[in-house]
């Protein structure tokens, strides 16, 4: 059943299904900050879509079933190409000979002395000739009425199977990748460092057959920056970090579309990023307890805005981080901290605080002492990756045979005539491309032979 045609094109339809919408529908990590407002706005759109995983197509469980079947297909589809293939290419030439209507070139020679050495020249010129356009002599059969078969591209007959052959390889790296991908997300502040721990990660998403994320590595945020066009779009995000692992340290410079690899993992530069804001509890001149809020980046011109606890008060504190309250900038030039004090859903202090101001709430003293920026950097461990190089390339070599290394083979016949001559018949079999051959063949024979055709 799965080498049916239709089998294929419905599995076909189904992955081009999947990309297209893969195209029209976001496709979301774990972490997205930004998706929390459209859920809640729409909140029947959002549970349907994560019901079926479409803003996950590609991590589906109906997408993974596909895989399988198209998998499966195309093992029973290459089961039957290696065997064409195999007897294509060991068979003996002169066991598929032409039928006599298709040797359509026609050579009458009339030579009433020593006809044999004459076709024997005539001959010997064609397969120098044959020789140069890439054929080889593959056999010669007849003692009165000789046949003679010339080849080229012989391992053509092989590209089919090596084209869908890349094509499994791709499908099996997709399945591996669905069970063996782990992927995390850290959120990295400048000047801070991650230790390669599980638990220092914002979110971590495993295959099914693996369990945690452990890197090998630590990475060091030494600075962030972002960059915008006079419209106000984004530019580029580059994260300077350092690199820790079993080699030593390495300095290394991740922008979005530009990864990083570390042995099996790559790190990539998300679109996730913003400003860390910290505000600490003062005890005298000590900060007892100093808390960051990481804040994501807001259009320019409006303020960064959050919502967290602050630690061992029992506040909720809203946010709102003006990076320069004197103008539009992203950047921090006039930074101002707008924090509004909660408890028990009462509002009991707020304040605007730029960088060193302090307000005292309920007799306690709070302190805004610094800004910094921080970068969201997306881990990915993926061990089918060199499957998924290996099959690329495997396929294009397929593509490559199937369409510049066609089969070709020429047959030639030599029957001597009751006057003494000899009569020459040729014609060919190819896959693509018979009538230029033929066209190319007859120019050959009429440029060689100065006898009447």
């Amino acid at each position: 059943m799965l080498t049916s045609p239709k089998i294929p094109v419905c599995l076909i339809i189904l992955a081009i299904g999947a990309c297209l919408i893969g195209v029209t529908v976001t496709q979301l990590p774990a972490f997205n900050p930004g998706s929390a407002g459209w859920q809640t706005d729409n909140p029947i759109e959002s549970s349907l879509i994560d019901a079926l995983r479409l803003n996950r197509i590609f991590t589906s469980p109906w997408f993974l079933v596909t895989s399988f079947c198209f998998m499966l297909s195309l093992g029973y589809s290459l089961a039957g190409q290696f065997s064409r293939a195999k007897t294509g290419f060991f068979a003996a030439p002169l066991a598929n000979l032409p039928a006599p209507g298709e040797l359509v070139i026609k050579v009458a020679v009339t030579i009433t002395d020593k006809a044999s050495d004459a076709a024997g020249a005539w001959l010997a010129m064609l397969s120098e000739y044959l020789r140069s356009k890439g054929f080889r002599p593959a056999g010669t059969t007849g003692d009165i009425e000789k046949i003679f078969v010339f080849r080229k591209n012989r391992w053509g007959v092989w590209g089919a199977f090596v084209f869908h052959t890349g094509l499994l390889l791709l499908v099996i790296a997709a399945f591996l990748t669905y069970i063996l991908e782990k992927r995390g997300v850290v959120q990295l502040i400048e000047g801070d460092t991650f230790l390669g721990r599980t638990g220092d990660f914002i979110t971590v998403e495993n295959g099914p057959w693996t369990a945690g994320f452990k890197p090998g590595f630590r990475l060091h945020l030494q600075k962030f920056h972002h960059a915008y066009w006079d419209t106000g779009d984004l530019k580029e995000l580059i994260s300077d970090i350092v690199i820790y692992d079993g080699a030593g340290e390495r300095h290394a410079i991740i922008e979005k579309g530009t990864p990083v690899t570390v042995g099996a993992v790559r790190i990539y530069q998300s679109g996730y990023y913003g400003y860390t804001v910290k505000l600490s509890l003062m005890e005298g001149t000590k900060e007892a307890v100093p808390s960051y809020f990481s804040l994501d980046m807001a259009a320019r011109g409006k303020p960064l805005v959050g919502r967290s606890d602050f630690p061992m008060t029992g506040y909720i504190c809203d946010f709102k981080f003006y990076p320069d309250v004197r103008g539009n900038s992203p950047y921090p030039r006039a930074p101002l901290l707008q924090v509004r004090f909660f408890r028990d859903d009462r509002e009991v202090k707020s304040a605007a605080l730029l960088p060193g101001d302090e307000t005292v709430v309920e007799g306690r003293r709070f302190r805004f002492t610094e800004v910094r920026g921080w970068s969201g950097l997306i881990l990915r461990e993926n061990k089918a990756l060199p499957l998924v190089y290996l099959g690329f390339f495997v396929s294009i070599g397929g593509i490559f045979m199937l369409y510049m290394l066609i089969p070709q083979t020429i047959f030639l016949t030599l029957t001597p005539t009751a006057d003494g001559g000899v009569s020459a018949a040729a014609g060919v079999t190819c896959r693509r491309g018979k009538k230029l051959l033929l066209a190319e063949l007859q120019e050959a024979i009429n440029r060689m032979v100065p006898w009447k055709i």
